[in-house]
C-alpha cells in the first residue's frame, strides 16, 4: 500500500508498483479526482486499474460538538460513491470505548446495508 496525495509521482508510483492505494482525509469530491488520475496512470503503464484496492482515511470524531453518527454514515458512503473500496477511520478518542461502541453498533450496520449486494 501507498499512501498520500501526490497525483504526478505518487499516483504514478501506485500504478506500477502497489497492490493498494490510500488516501488520506480527502475533501469531498478528491477521491473521484484521484482515481480519475490513477487510472490515467495505469493505462499509460498497461496496469489493469482494477487491481489495485482503492482505501481513504477518514477522521471520525464523535464527541459531543463534533461528528454526528448521520455525519459519519454520510462520509463513508461519500466515499464508496468515489470509487473508495475500503474506508479506514482514525478516532481521536478512541481510548474512551465509547466512540468505538457507536461505531460497531450504529455505522457499521447502516454502512453494511446500503453496500450489500441486492
Amino acid at each position: 500500500m501507498i499512501g498520500g496525495w501526490g497525483e504526478r509521482t505518487l499516483l504514478r508510483l501506485v500504478a506500477r508498483y502497489a497492490d493498494a492505494l490510500n488516501i488520506g482525509v480527502p475533501d469531498p469530491g478528491e477521491s473521484r479526482h484521484k482515481l480519475d488520475v490513477l487510472r490515467s496512470h495505469c493505462e499509460a503503464v498497461g496496469r489493469p486499474y482494477e487491481d489495485i484496492e482503492k482505501t481513504a482515511l477518514i477522521e471520525v470524531d464523535l464527541r459531543a460538538g463534533h461528528q454526528t453518527v448521520a455525519d459519519v454514515i454520510a462520509a463513508i458512503e461519500q466515499q464508496g460513491d468515489e470509487g473508495m473500496e475500503h474506508v479506514i477511520v482514525n478516532m481521536p478518542d478512541a481510548e474512551t470505548i465509547r466512540p468505538l461502541e457507536v461505531f460497531g453498533r450504529e455505522i457499521v450496520p447502516a454502512v453494511a446495508e446500503r453496500s450489500a449486494p441486492a
